[in-house]
């Protein structure tokens, strides 16, 4: 029982006999044949190459788990956990057309209020701005959405997120604006590709933990820069005191931007710390070897310069030009 797709040069992969290069349009794949009854025989494969997709996946050859969930699909398509899985590769890879249609698919053939395919459907909308979609799916998911249209607004608080979790990753606080998107409110470190106040868009599933007072936060990974903040990002450093550093933060703070103090609020973890709790062992620091404080600030040049003149004549102290971040 096949629908029609294309077929290349026969391969295999482990066990189970591969019909090779199998591609399907999940875009416009048939809707599903409720009158078909598979045998036993096609079940059985079906389930044995959905496995076999998860081994790939899991090692991350996702061209073989691509391949490995297609065939799935093929031979049997009113079973949902191919598809599910053919949308994981396709959120990884940020394929969100793809990601959407093969998460309805899967909450189309069966499935019960909190099955992940309603959250990467959500995630896979508010990727592509569809909020009806969105709003469907996590309504779908079992969270209660303020009924209206457009994009959400329901501030789930503070939340970390791990930005660039590929390579050169740094964990920023932001405040949660949906399930799937969080805004960047400290200011992201050189080279990190990003600006304060950055929307970013974030995977479902936690990866480490951060504490914020007497709270304990899940850390989400970052899997798209959502929305670009305008805000300009610049560098420099400030001679003082760290209480002076932090009465300049405050200072910017009060007027509606941000400067971190980098060299004092910054730590460096190991991997396993960083993707779990971090341990009370040394990491080494940050910009150790500067003197004075290294900080990012998120301001009009204009506005910036007002500021860090005001405050270092009554400080008493000085400071470096402001440097450009090279964010985009």
């Amino acid at each position: 029982m096949h629908w029609e797709g294309r077929y290349d040069a026969a391969t295999s992969h482990g066990d189970v006999e591969s019909y090779g290069s199998l591609v399907i349009d999940v875009l416009n794949y048939p809707p599903p044949d409720w009158s078909q009854k598979p045998s036993r025989e096609d079940a059985e494969r079906a389930f044995e190459l959905n496995e076999q997709g998860r081994s790939a996946l899991d090692t991350e050859d996702f061209a073989a788990a691509e391949e490995l969930f297609m065939q799935s699909i093929d031979t049997l398509p009113l079973i949902g956990m191919p598809w599910f899985n053919l949308g994981l590769i396709y959120k990884s890879q940020g394929r969100w057309h793809e990601a959407a249609a093969c998460n309805q698919r899967s909450i189309d053939l069966g499935t019960d209020e909190q099955d992940p395919a309603f959250w990467n459907l959500g995630i896979a909308a508010t990727a592509l701005r569809d909020w009806d979609t969105a709003r469907s799916a996590w309504s779908g998911y079992g969270i209660e959405i303020t009924p209206g249209s457009g994009p959400l607004e329901m501030d789930w608080g503070p939340s970390p997120v791990r930005i660039n979790p590929a390579a050169n990753a740094e964990v920023l606080w932001g405040r949660r604006l949906d399930p799937a998107r969080i805004r960047l409110e400290n200011v992201p470190l050189p080279g990190s590709g990003h600006r304060w106040h950055d929307i970013v868009l974030h995977d479902g599933e936690p990866r480490g933990e951060r504490t914020l007072g007497d709270h304990t936060f899940p850390v989400f990974d970052e899997l798209e820069r959502w929305e670009a903040s305008q805000v300009p990002t610049w560098e420099c450093l400030i001679d003082g005191p760290i209480d002076q550093i932090q009465d300049l933060s405050d200072r910017f703070r009060a007027m509606g931007w941000a400067l971190e103090d980098w060299t004092a609020n910054i730590r460096m973890l190991c991997e396993t710390c960083s993707s779990g709790a971090p341990a009370a062992h040394s990491h080494g620091a940050f910009a150790a070897d500067r003197a004075g404080s290294h900080a990012g600030v998120a301001a009009p040049h204009q506005v910036a310069e007002a500021l860090l003149n005001d405050w270092t004549k009554l400080a008493g102290t000085t400071r470096t030009e402001l440097m450009p971040l090279d964010d985009e």
